[in-house]
């Protein structure tokens, strides 16, 4: 499968990487949506076919050094040629999601990339998305991002901007294959707690008392400056989760004092039963944790990693010093971007969620065919 990243779309650039491509897969960061227009018509006007996905980020990750650069990468993209034949692209909006769930799927088994806004019907989404996958189908993708409050994510796709739906890239798993796993350095400690009240994305009560009043009780007084740098996710557990690896992390939005509540950035659906509290890893086991994204699998074809900004926000200068290993470790390209939740999963047994604090690397792969 031919390829090329690209930051630069001006004709000189663009017209010069020795194939035609078919489908643009990247991101730019939220303010910079004026770039994004004129790259997406520099590139239509070379490639009049080309689809060009993007999804706003809070900023960008690159293959080379400095790896997370927004002055020079506020859009990066990669310029995929994949056969016309084997990829299919949706827009589909909350309301529009029962009638697309009875659609019969283009492919009878297919991967996908899926990328979402905040506030979105973000986990209903993906339930529907990987059952129309099929047997085998892989998900991965992210929730837009923006490097402020009063800047608001967004999707793009073939010149224009998507604020209500998510945007979807199925791929035919006949011809190609997607790999991927999601890691994050934390691990639950102490007794499960029960969650016997929640709506949406706000937890009331742990054990019938106030949410907040449980937290705070086993990890201390919880400031707004340690919401602000992610300290204090959460695990979310299934009634019959028995390991960790089966369980998500959503981290904490806010907290409302009068009501005892605590907002998480997922949602809590009926299926969770109780929360575990979160540690940091320490050194050695972060060095593990994060060895896994060198699976042999994963290093083929193109990659992207979609990296969550409280997992910036946490490790702070560490992440740097990740991303400069992982790409000494991987013999293929990557681009990524910080997300407000990564859709993924940690086994591949477990379909895909979404989740937070985590690096997300997916690869995609061309089948050799026989």
């Amino acid at each position: 499968m031919n390829y090329k990243i690209v930051s630069d779309f001006s004709p000189a650039s663009v017209c010069a990487i020795g194939f035609v491509p078919t489908v643009a897969i990247g991101f730019y960061v939220a303010g910079k949506e004026a770039e994004v227009i004129e790259h997406c018509g520099y590139a239509h006007a070379l490639y009049p076919e080309l689809e060009f996905i993007g999804c706003s980020s809070e900023s960008n990750i690159y293959h080379t050094l400095p790896h997370i650069d927004n002055s020079n990468h506020t859009c990066i993209f990669m310029l995929l040629e994949i056969r016309k034949d084997a990829y299919h692209i949706e827009t589909i909006g909350c309301s529009e999601l029962e009638a697309w769930e009875k659609c019969t799927p283009k492919f009878a088994s297919a991967h996908a990339f899926l990328f979402e806004l905040p506030e979105s019907c973000s986990e209903q989404t993906i339930e529907v998305t990987q059952k129309r996958l099929g047997v085998g189908g892989k998900l991965y993708g992210m929730i837009a991002g923006s490097p402020e409050e009063a800047v608001m994510p967004t999707l793009f796709y073939n010149g224009r901007f998507i604020h209500h739906q998510a945007l979807i890239c199925s791929i035919d798993s006949r011809y190609y294959e997607m790999q991927g796993i999601a890691i994050h350095n934390f691990e639950p400690i102490g007794l499960r707690l029960e969650i016997t009240k929640a709506k949406g994305h706000r937890l009331y009560a742990l054990e019938g008392r106030p949410a907040l009043e449980v937290i705070e009780e086993i990890i201390g007084e919880i400031h707004q400056e340690g919401i602000n740098s992610f300290e204090h996710p959460l695990f979310l557990f299934h009634k019959n989760d028995s390991i960790s690896e089966s369980s998500v992390l959503s981290s904490i939005k806010s907290i409302d004092r009068e009501q005892g509540s605590i907002l998480l950035y997922k949602e809590i659906d009926d299926s969770y039963r109780e929360i575990k509290i979160s540690t940091p890893l320490g050194v050695t086991e972060e060095k593990k944790r994060f060895q896994r994204l060198f699976d042999p699998q994963l290093n083929c074809g193109v990659l992207f990693l979609f990296a969550c900004i409280g997992m910036k926000q946490f490790l702070g200068t560490r992440e740097h010093m990740w991303l400069i290993t992982l790409a000494k470790h991987l013999n293929h390209p990557f681009i990524g971007a910080h997300a407000f939740g990564e859709i993924g999963t940690s086994i591949s047994e477990v379909s895909s969620q979404l989740q937070n604090q985590t690096f997300t690397l997916c690869s995609l792969c061309e089948k050799e065919m026989v």
